[in-house]
C-alpha cells in the first residue's frame, strides 16, 4: 500500500509531539516482530512446541473443546498442516480427537490430562517472564499496552482487508 496525496492532510494535522510518539511506537512494535520472529526461528529442542502448537493448546485450554478447522485459524496454519500438527501434540499425549457426539462427521479435539498439565506450566512461565520483563510497569501502564497492541492488531487486520480489497 503507497502513501498517496490524500494522506498527507490526515498526517500534517498531527502535532510534533504526537508524531514523535507515533514514530516511537512503529520502531518498538517494529522491534518486538523482530525479536518475535527470531524467536519462532530458533532451533527447537526436543519437547518443545512450536508457536502454532502453542496457540492450539491455549485455545483449548481457554474453549475447553475446538475443531480442527477452529485451530487452524488460532495457529495460522492450513487444514492440511494442522492435521499434521495434531498428529504430533496426540503422539505426545497433549490432546486427544474424538467424533462428536451429535454430527458424528466433525471432529472434536481437547486436552488430555498431560496437556492441562503442559499448558498450566507454560502459563506459569510465561506469567514470570512477562513479571520480571515488565516489572516496571503498573497496573495501569499495562492495561494502556494491551490496548495499544489490540488497536494495533484491528489496524493492522483492517490494512489486511483494504490491501486485499484494492488488490
Amino acid at each position: 500500500m503507497s502513501a498517496g496525496a490524500g494522506d498527507a492532510p490526515a498526517t500534517a494535522s498531527l502535532s510534533p509531539e504526537r508524531v514523535a510518539r507515533l514514530d516511537e511506537m512503529r520502531v518498538a512494535f517494529s522491534a518486538l516482530l523482530a525479536a518475535e520472529r527470531r524467536f519462532r526461528a530458533r532451533k527447537l529442542e526436543a519437547g518443545d512446541l512450536s508457536i502454532a502448537q502453542m496457540r492450539a493448546i491455549m485455545e483449548l485450554g481457554r474453549e475447553g473443546s475446538a475443531t480442527p478447522g477452529e485451530l487452524a485459524v488460532v495457529s495460522d496454519l492450513r487444514p492440511a498442516s494442522v492435521t499434521a500438527m495434531l498428529d504430533h501434540l496426540e503422539d505426545d499425549g497433549l490432546i486427544e480427537r474424538n467424533r462428536d457426539t451429535e454430527d458424528g462427521r466433525r471432529v472434536i479435539v481437547t486436552l488430555t490430562d498431560s496437556g492441562h498439565e503442559l499448558l498450566n506450566e507454560k502459563r506459569e512461565r510465561w506469567r514470570r517472564f512477562g513479571d520480571e520483563t515488565l516489572a516496571e510497569l503498573s497496573n495501569e501502564e499495562l492495561d494502556t499496552a494491551v490496548r495499544a497492541l489490540r488497536a494495533l492488531a484491528r489496524g493492522i487486520e483492517e490494512l489486511g482487508r483494504k490491501d486485499d480489497a484494492g488488490s
